[in-house]
């Protein structure tokens, strides 16, 4: 006899087993009372007190299955919403171009009221730091890049015309290490990221942080 007909004559025997074994034992254990102190203690009695509770965990598990999925729906549904009225997040891509030795930061105004971006910082890479901030429109010289300077804040306009692509706007970044600007990063480039502070105006005027990581894509 092979093992796997063994196996199949082995479980056959031990279900044949166990099925005499239900049916001799479960009329006494049904019909079986604790006490005579108390008048309803008996198996049928407590399954009974207990399919409430069963019901409840069974309530709870379903509830934590679906919870997220649902979570997810909403906010999506937001974004969508947000975006018919105009209320959608700006987007931020931090654009670097190897042959041109810059870096910019690409904004990209999906929202129905102007973007001031207040504030762009290196997140913690070995002493790198933003040293300054140009509008690549203006195609500053490098002398200009280098010179010290309060960095203002720079406005990207609202989207107010949807038959038009989204308002955008491209800072130029000038980067230093340990205080010196640098204009060709060369390795210490290659995993940048920046933490963005910027402001949606309006009413209450939001203040919003946000993160981007520099990909090697051109901004010609």
């Amino acid at each position: 006899m092979s093992d796997k007909g063994f196996c199949v004559t082995v479980t056959s025997g031990l279900a044949l087993v166990a099925f005499v074994f239900v049916m001799r034992f479960l009329p006494d254990l049904v019909a079986w009372q604790a006490w005579p102190a108390c008048d309803d203690c008996n198996i049928l009695s407590w399954l009974s007190a207990l399919s409430g509770w069963v019901a409840a965990l069974g309530a709870l598990v379903a509830a934590a299955v679906t919870l997220k999925p649902l979570r997810e729906q909403v906010h999506q549904a937001k974004r969508q919403s947000d975006f018919m009225v105009g209320d959608a997040e700006p987007e931020f891509v931090l654009q670097r171009n190897r042959a041109a030795k810059r870096m910019t930061l690409k904004v990209i105004n999906w929202n129905r009221r102007n973007v001031m971006i207040e504030k762009v910082a290196c997140v913690d890479n070995g002493g790198l730091e933003v040293f300054n901030l140009h509008d690549l429109r203006n195609n500053p010289a490098w002398t200009k890049r280098a010179r010290k300077r309060n960095i203002p804040d720079f406005r990207v306009d609202s989207w107010l015309d949807r038959t038009k692509p989204p308002t955008q706007r491209k800072l130029l970044i000038t980067f230093a290490i340990g205080g010196e600007a640098r204009e060709d990063l060369g390795y210490d480039g290659s995993a940048v990221a920046v933490d963005i502070s910027y402001r949606i105006v309006g009413q209450s005027h939001e203040r919003r942080t946000t993160r981007a990581v520099a990909l090697d894509i051109s901004d010609d």
